[in-house]
């Protein structure tokens, strides 16, 4: 909204300024937090200081600072030291969505992430996380069905096929192409 459909790049300190008075308004007329997708555009140009400072208008107002970390790969540590130094920082109540780590981290990760998060829930910041019960997946359900003669791969089609799935009540079958048969339902990027 302050930034428009540039380039992606980072926030000017004018910018930031201009992103804190409308998250503050929005605040003051009954949100109860702040969301970012920092592992897609445009969250993943934003800076450790734009989000300390988007931060700290969530903590004054006991709000909730909910983040989809950037880097859950081998550099899984990074993105969610981010989202907890941020909390730390500024005092706000922070909440990870998915912290499954993704394809090619190593082994040790989750262990040592909730470590990380249990260590921080230690100083006293209220931190709270979820997770995808299924195994990771770049997308939605939405996306296409790589599997020949079903739907013809049509995103729209594959979506169809998944509504029509949850209200018969009827599990997605197994098959080739589909190693990840529960998939997402909320339909956005993940």
């Amino acid at each position: 909204a302050v930034m428009g459909p540039n380039e992606p790049r980072p926030a000017t300190d004018d910018e930031v300024a201009d992103m804190v008075k409308l998250l503050e308004q929005s605040l003051e007329e009954g949100a109860f937090g702040f969301t970012t997708g920092l592992e897609y555009h445009p969250g993943k140009t934003a800076t450790y200081d734009e989000l300390r400072a988007l931060c700290a208008a969530v903590a004054d107002a006991d709000a909730l600072y909910a983040t989809h970390s950037r880097n859950r790969d081998k550099r899984y540590f990074v993105g969610f030291g981010e989202a907890l130094d941020v909390a730390r920082d500024t005092g706000a109540r922070l909440q990870i969505s998915h912290i499954n780590p993704k394809y090619g981290r190593p082994d040790h990760t989750m262990r040592n992430t909730l470590q990380m998060i249990e260590w921080t829930r230690d100083e006293g910041v209220d931190v709270a996380m979820d997770m995808m019960p299924t195994n990771w997946n770049h997308t939605s359900a939405q996306g296409d069905d790589p599997r020949p003669g079903v739907d013809g791969g049509a995103p729209r089609a594959g979506h169809r096929r998944w509504n029509d799935h949850a209200a018969s009540g009827r599990p997605v079958e197994d098959g080739p192409g589909n190693d990840d048969a529960g998939g997402s339902s909320e339909g956005d990027q993940h």
